[in-house]
């Protein structure tokens, strides 16, 4: 713990309101990016930075298997409750398909918080500021929710409730700030106008009158649009798409504080963290399970969707649309299947707590090769997202090294990139490129992890870009607005520093030579991934010394690399991880048919 101090202050986010206007002793909970707003205040007597407990993988991982027992016991009273309060019977499945992605992450943002709050020492000799706003942290939804959870004013209130149940003797200060007067704070743009959305938009309201009768519901598959309507021509015989509709739902029913302060009984075996999240948990749950949940079911049954579907096809829906998601729950206690599309580089980590909840609501995956997930549950489909798209290296320009950004605050548990560790991250990507010879690293060009939607979780392309220019000015940068695919026809090597990186599915897919800089490979994949990528390293693929990378690139020039590329041994190895990881199916459209259409026995 901290050690007492005289006139110590805590500082729960990077907001000038809660730095204290008099000299003072700081302690920063969370070692946050936002470095301007600590240089402003020029207070630097011995401050301290307590951090995130996650840079410790084996902390992250037996606290990953920590959480997933919470949520288990924590589900099994929440659904009970919303019975109660709803005056329903649905099962824990049910609401474990309603709330699931929200609960485990709202388990992981608070968990972060309580090891952090946990290291402070109660003490009358140490203060904190505030504000006495209660309302603006229940969101809308659950797309709204992840949202707060990125916001550094939902951190702030998580911290005080924490120090308020935890460090009693630490004095809270109330001050006024107008920005939280009235409710939320959170204002969040509506996206705009776009002439091919709007003509989609339209043809799925006219198409959602048409049904077939043993109709097989389809929606957000990421397929091409002409791809997901040919799907539904030969899968359900008739012409349709189907669109999410809650970013135009409008809410009905405001906070309910009678409905909010619903007691959830305490058990003798509660730990602490336990008994703190049922205290809490309902002042914090979306709007869309708790008040506005009835008027939703009452939508969904005027919904032009099938009313009675076998079965569900999905790669997204079933995580952040809560409309969709209460529906189809509804639709799943009635023995309809929910088949789930992989849409990204899952199930091949040591843990993920995003896949935990895949597997966990889904009856079955299909994955875009042969070992990406164990277990019966798992169907290899092909490459989904690689549909249509041939990319072949048109113009040796650069080389280009791509980018992963992770989110200012934890929302899921993995052995991936977090904000913990892209310092680091950072300086392994620094070494490898201070290493090469001038003219390689002439024809290097940064692409920017940072997703630049203003409602993305990880849209913190200021700081990146800052960050960069610091340690290599003279570099070339692109952002995330240039499309990929012409950046990669452009580059005549393609490197990836994440080996969860989607774009390696997409490039092996593609067959275009790249090469993975990772150091901890090693304790990212599960076992029997591992066993894979370790062949990329002894085949120089895969580096886990950026020393080494450095030199391979300093004494291989294009046509050395392209000749390597495409030797023999090489292309074996890319086949094999086609098959593994990212099969390049020919007839896609077809498969899907076959397997959505499959009876059970068949499956």
């Amino acid at each position: 713990m901290w050690m007492k101090n005289n006139n110590t202050t805590l500082i729960t986010a990077p907001l000038d309101i809660f730095f204290p206007t008099k000299k003072s002793k700081l302690i920063f909970l969370g070692d946050w990016i936002d470095r301007k707003v600590k240089d402003k205040h020029k207070i630097k007597i011995n401050n301290k930075t307590i951090k995130s407990p996650w840079i410790d993988l084996r902390k992250r991982q037996n606290d990953f298997f920590y959480l997933t027992k919470r949520f288990e016991k924590i589900s099994s009273i929440l659904y009970s409750s919303l019975n109660t309060i709803h005056n329903t019977s649905f099962s824990k499945k049910y609401w474990e398909q309603v709330y699931g992605i929200w609960l485990i992450e709202f388990l992981i943002s608070v968990y972060e918080r309580y090891l952090i709050v946990k290291k402070i020492d109660n003490s009358k000799n140490i203060s904190i500021l505030t504000v006495n706003n209660e309302n603006y942290r229940a969101p809308k939804n659950s797309r709204e929710a992840k949202q707060f959870f990125m916001s550094d004013y939902w951190s702030h209130s998580i911290f005080i409730d924490l120090i308020k149940e935890f460090k009693k003797k630490i004095n809270i200060k109330i001050i006024v700030d107008r920005r939280f007067d009235g409710g939320s704070i959170f204002k969040f743009k509506k996206e705009k106008f776009n002439l091919k959305s709007f003509i989609i938009k339209l043809f799925s309201k006219i198409s959602s009158f048409i049904h077939a009768k043993n109709e097989i519901f389809i929606i957000t598959t990421y397929l091409p649009f002409f791809k997901e309507l040919l799907l539904q021509i030969k899968l359900n015989k008739i012409p349709k798409i189907n669109l999410p509709l809650d970013n135009n739902y409008n809410f009905k029913n405001k906070l309910n504080q009678d409905l909010r302060n619903f007691k959830i009984r305490n058990n003798t075996k509660d730990d602490d963290f336990t008994k703190f999240i049922k205290n809490i948990i309902m002042h914090n749950i979306p709007l869309s399970f708790l008040e506005e949940f009835k008027e939703i079911r009452k939508l969904n049954k005027r919904l032009n969707w099938k009313k009675n579907p076998k079965k569900i096809f999905t790669s997204s829906s079933n995580f952040y649309d809560d409309i969709f998601k209460i529906w189809l729950a509804e639709k799943k206690e009635n023995g309809c299947k929910l088949f789930l599309g992989q849409h990204g580089s899952q199930f091949i980590n040591k843990f993920c707590t995003v896949d935990f909840y895949a597997q966990k609501t889904s009856d079955k995956i299909l994955t875009w090769g042969n070992h990406v997930g164990i277990g019966g549950k798992f169907r290899p489909i092909g490459n989904l997202k690689a549909i249509n798209k041939k990319v072949k290296i048109k113009k040796k320009q650069f080389i280009s090294i791509i980018q992963d950004m992770p989110t200012k605050y934890n929302v899921r548990l993995w052995p991936g990139l977090d904000m913990c560790n892209y310092e680091h991250y950072i300086d392994c990507q620094n070494i490898f490129l201070k290493k090469l010879n001038k003219k390689v690293y002439s024809d290097i060009k940064i692409r920017l992890g940072s997703n630049l939607r203003h409602n993305s979780a990880n849209n913190l392309l200021k700081f990146e870009r800052k960050t960069w220019l610091k340690i290599h000015p003279d570099l070339k940068y692109e952002s995330r607005d240039k499309n990929i695919y012409s950046t990669l026809e452009n580059s005549y090597l393609t490197i990836l520093t994440n080996v969860t990186s989607t774009l390696l599915l997409e490039c092996l897919s593609f067959n275009i030579p790249f090469l993975i800089l990772n150091p901890n490979y090693k304790d990212i994949l599960s076992t029997r991934t591992l066993r894979d990528f370790k062949k990329l390293e002894k085949n120089n693929i895969l580096y886990s010394s950026p020393k080494k990378l450095s030199n391979f690139l300093n004494t291989n020039n294009f046509n050395q690399i392209t000749k390597w590329w495409y030797s023999e041994k090489n292309q074996q190895l890319v086949k094999e991880f086609q098959n593994n990881y990212a099969s390049v199916n020919i007839e896609p459209i077809e498969e899907l048919t076959k397997i959505l259409s499959q009876k059970k026995k068949e499956l």
